[in-house]
């Protein structure tokens, strides 16, 4: 299934033709900008729109092919590792839906999804606005609206299909070594504590991969670390 096929609209929001297209307004500081993005081996540039101080604001139009369901609109924020959180209302059709607040810890594109209710779906062009509610700037990059949305992309993606869920592995110098185990998930088995994580973590990912790769089962990973916003090596 082509993932295009699922997508009702979208804007990317720094280019001026896609802009107008969708009846693009601002107010305040709002500024295009190119952003420079480095985390890990990633290294990217992104086209953005950065909104700073309280009271700035965009809005633009995004139309539905049907009216008569409920939609979801994805958010493409492109942060910056800024030191405070930012936060920022979005408003359909003149009714807020949601408040959006983040500290970004990371460097890069970050994605977030929102349900847009039936009654605020029946009009054949949705107008969006995001109001910055404080002086942390935040950057947008690009917008989805969706109908259909889990079920198409499950169909296009298979998320919902059986997989290995990989054991959780706990890093950290300080804590003790008593971790007990649990088993809230399907697959989900005993969370793991280690003193030396990189040589433990690759053993431990490469008897997992070995093991998929045997079964012919896909195969999830989770890894979480204890600490946000920097630590040991930063973000």
């Amino acid at each position: 299934m082509d993932p295009e096929s699922f997508i009702d609209d979208q804007i990317l929001v720094a280019d001026e033709r896609d802009r107008s297209a969708h009846h693009w307004e601002s107010r305040g500081a709002v500024a295009a900008e190119c952003l420079h993005s480095e985390m890990g081996g990633l290294i990217r540039h992104y086209d953005a729109v950065t909104l700073s101080g309280t009271g700035s604001r965009v809005d633009f139009t995004l139309r539905p092919r049907d009216g008569d369901r409920s939609f979801i609109l994805e958010i493409q924020e492109i942060h910056q590792r800024r030191p405070k959180a930012f936060g920022y209302t979005v408003e359909v059709n003149g009714t807020p839906v949601y408040f959006r607040t983040y500290e970004e810890v990371g460097s890069g594109p970050n994605h977030y999804f929102i349900q847009i209710p039936p009654q605020q779906s029946l009009a054949k062009e949705l107008r969006i606005t995001l109001i910055s509610a404080g002086a942390t700037a935040f950057s947008l990059g690009q917008m989805w609206l969706y109908q259909d949305f889990f079920t198409t992309v499950d169909a296009a993606e298979h998320i919902y299909r059986p997989m290995a869920l990989m054991s959780q592995v706990v890093t950290a110098k300080d804590t003790g070594p008593e971790l007990k185990s649990f088993a809230p998930y399907g697959d989900f088995r005993d969370a793991h504590f280690a003193k030396e994580p990189y040589v433990h973590t690759q053993g431990m990912i490469r008897e997992r991969l070995e093991h998929a790769y045997a079964t012919g089962r896909p195969l999830q990973m989770l890894f979480n670390g204890p600490i946000w916003s920097g630590g040991f090596a930063g973000p």
